[in-house]
């Protein structure tokens, strides 16, 4: 199995990043090792190693994670086989380094916090600008199916909730695997996702968990059921394989690693992706023509059934999310959604998210999880995307006082332009967090 430490060869990075798995963590998630008692992993259930990585996910800082996956999908008239590299380094102060490797080139992109780069290798062109936001800009890497980028951006986003909404979970026996040379001893797990709702395909899942930091070592699904074309079932088949040869959490990594030198047959562009492909420009026409209109009616439900309507929130500006628990995108984009509320804590703007889960539970879980203060409420069968003509998830939309649409992205990217329409409906913050 190829390295995954800085899989693009111009950027290899001499310095050593440090992985400190805090004490702390440990004692949180991981039973009996308090005042020197030893861990029991035969008093542990699945379910118990299963909320234990889920917990590990959630309570991640920094971190460098590197994802080694195959894929074959598969049907009648299909066999689509990838084998993707990816690694991803998150450190303090909005800087981050992100390396793909897949059918779709290599990439490398990289914040030190004020710049951000981006590069395109097998075109040896890069781009730079000003970082803007607190993540990784990203549809300018959008292109023919290429979404490696951001995938592993969201590494640990889809992670958490591939852990918290496995169901019938069972112990297998204990294996130790080979990752790179590194023995690792595991727990191993199987579990499953039963088709629920409008989703038709069911999963079958074995993890293996590293039984000193409790997260998942590799993963193998096997994903079969039906995709819907309108009122057309399309069989689908689905083998994935991930291992993780590096994952560490809070980590502490040299300043160099979040710095990036062009290599001398480098071009310096505008934009790094073919003119044809280039979404900015679309996004920046229908920003162009996007018109004020009216919000349609809404009745919403939250998870026991109670019911109420978008229009009992007149005279105050709303801020809605669209958004599931098993969307990456959605799920990466919610810390900016918590501090954009935070910032208006105390106005009269009412913020509320409304999920696409098949269990209305789940997203509950998961907002308290994450200390997420929004109102919820749950749309099984996406009556509110459809209402608001929207394409897909995450979509984010802001309503005036008077139940106008003044502002609207599906994007994902949207804090900047969020926090300038906001600015014209209440102009001040009342919280500078």
């Amino acid at each position: 199995m190829p390295s995954m430490k800085y899989a693009n060869a111009y950027f290899s990075v001499k310095e050593p990043v440090v992985g400190l798995r805090l004490v702390l963590l440990l004692l949180v998630v991981v039973p009996g090792i308090v005042q020197g008692q030893s861990s029991k992993p035969d008093v542990l259930t699945a379910q118990d190693l299963l909320k234990q990585v889920s917990a590990a996910y959630a309570q991640a800082g920094n971190f460098h994670v590197e994802v080694v996956e195959e894929s074959m999908r598969t049907n009648a008239l299909e066999r689509d086989w990838r084998m993707t590299y990816r690694t991803v380094i998150r450190g303090t102060g909005n800087r981050f380094r992100i390396e793909t490797r897949s059918a779709f080139g290599s990439w490398t992109q990289v914040s030190n916090g004020t710049t951000e780069w981006i590069y395109w290798l097998d075109a040896k062109r890069y781009m730079q600008h000003p970082l803007a936001g607190t993540g990784p800009y990203r549809y300018s890497l959008y292109f023919g199916g290429n979404n490696e980028v951001m995938d592993a951006w969201e590494t640990i986003p889809h992670l958490e909730p591939l852990a918290a909404d496995s169901v019938h979970p069972t112990r297998l026996a204990d294996e130790t695997i080979s990752l790179e040379g590194q023995a690792i001893p595991c727990y191993v797990v199987h579990a499953e996702r039963d088709a629920e709702g409008q989703s038709e395909i069911a999963s079958d899942r074995t993890f293996w968990i590293d039984k000193r930091i409790h997260i998942f070592r590799k993963i193998v699904m096997h994903n079969a059921g039906y995709i819907r074309d309108g009122d057309v079932h399309l069989p689908f088949h689905e083998d994935i394989t991930e291992s993780f040869p590096v994952f560490d959490l809070d980590t502490v990594s040299p300043d160099s690693v979040f710095q990036f030198t062009p290599p001398a047959d480098s071009k310096l562009v505008d934009d790094v992706v073919p003119d044809e492909f280039r979404l900015p420009r679309s996004r920046a026409k229908k920003a162009a023509t996007f018109q004020p209109h009216p919000a349609p009616e809404l009745h919403l439900s939250d998870a026991v059934g109670k019911t109420t309507t978008l229009s009992s929130y007149r005279g105050r500006p709303v801020l809605i999310d669209l958004w599931a628990t098993w969307c990456g995108p959605c799920l990466e984009t919610m810390p900016a959604l918590a501090q954009i509320t935070e910032a208006y804590r105390g106005s009269d703007l009412a913020v509320i998210s409304i999920d696409e889960d098949d269990d209305p539970h789940a997203p509950l879980a998961y907002l308290k999880w994450h200390q997420f203060p929004w109102t919820n409420y749950h749309d099984r069968n996406d009556l509110a995307l459809r209402a608001f003509e929207g394409k897909a998830i995450p979509l984010v939309v802001l309503l005036d006082k008077e139940g106008t649409v003044v502002f609207e992205d599906n994007t994902g990217d949207y804090e900047v332009a969020l926090r300038a329409a906001l600015a014209k409906l209440i102009p001040r913050p009342t919280s500078t967090h």
